[in-house]
C-alpha cells in the first residue's frame, strides 16, 4: 500500500508540467475555460504595461513561453514587489492552469504546475542568483524533492525549470526593453 501511494505522488511529480497561479485547476488546456481578457483599465505606461492602483499589467497572447501559451504580466513594483507570468490561452485570454512568479525579495522563482490526470499541483522554487532548483512541493505544502530525486527525476526538474526561467527573462528583455528585476524594483 505505502509503494502505491508513493508511486501515484512520484508520477504526479514525474509528469512536470506547471501548475496554476490562477487558482484555476486542470492543465493549460482544460483550464482555458476560464475567463480573463488581460490588462486592467488604467493609463498606459511608457513601456507598454497599464497602470492602476499602482500595480502595472500587460498581456501578449502571441507571447509563447510555453507550448505556446500567450501570457499576463502583473507586476507589483517595489523593493518587496513580485512579477508573475499567468499563461493564457492565447485565442481566447483566458487563464491557464500554469503560471510563474519572480519573488524579489525572496530571491526565487516558482514554476506552478497542475497535472490533471493526478488531480495534484506542484511548484519547483529555484534561486534566482545561481538558478539551482531549491524545492519541489505539491498543493499541500508537502516537500516531494526528496521523492522525485528518488525517482532520478530532479536533474531534469532543475533543466526544465531553468530552460523556463531564462526563457521568460530573455523573452521580457527583448519585449520591454528592460529586465524583469528592473521593472518590479524601480517600477
Amino acid at each position: 500500500m505505502k509503494t502505491k501511494v508513493l508511486t501515484a505522488v512520484l508520477a504526479a511529480a514525474l509528469a512536470l508540467p506547471l501548475s496554476a497561479c490562477s487558482g484555476s485547476s486542470g492543465d493549460s488546456a482544460s483550464s482555458a475555460s476560464r475567463s480573463g481578457t488581460g490588462a486592467s483599465a488604467g493609463a498606459s505606461s511608457a513601456s507598454g504595461f497599464e497602470t492602476a492602483g499602482g500595480v502595472l499589467t500587460a498581456t501578449d497572447p502571441e507571447a509563447n513561453l510555453s507550448d505556446g501559451a500567450g501570457v499576463r504580466i502583473t507586476i507589483e513594483p517595489g523593493a518587496t514587489g513580485k512579477a508573475t507570468f499567468q499563461l493564457i490561452d492565447p485565442a481566447s485570454g483566458s487563464d491557464y492552469s500554469d503560471c510563474l512568479v519572480f519573488d524579489y525579495a525572496e530571491r526565487t522563482f516558482v514554476r506552478h504546475h497542475d497535472v490533471a490526470a493526478r488531480g495534484a499541483a506542484y511548484d519547483y522554487t529555484m534561486s534566482l542568483d545561481d538558478q539551482t532548483l531549491i524545492a519541489i512541493t505539491d498543493e499541500q505544502g508537502d516537500d516531494a524533492s526528496e521523492a522525485v530525486r528518488r525517482y532520478g527525476r530532479w536533474d531534469s526538474a532543475q533543466t526544465e525549470t531553468a530552460d523556463l526561467l531564462t526563457t521568460t527573462q530573455r523573452y521580457f528583455q527583448d519585449k520591454y526593453g528592460t529586465t524583469i528585476e528592473e521593472q518590479v524594483v524601480q517600477g
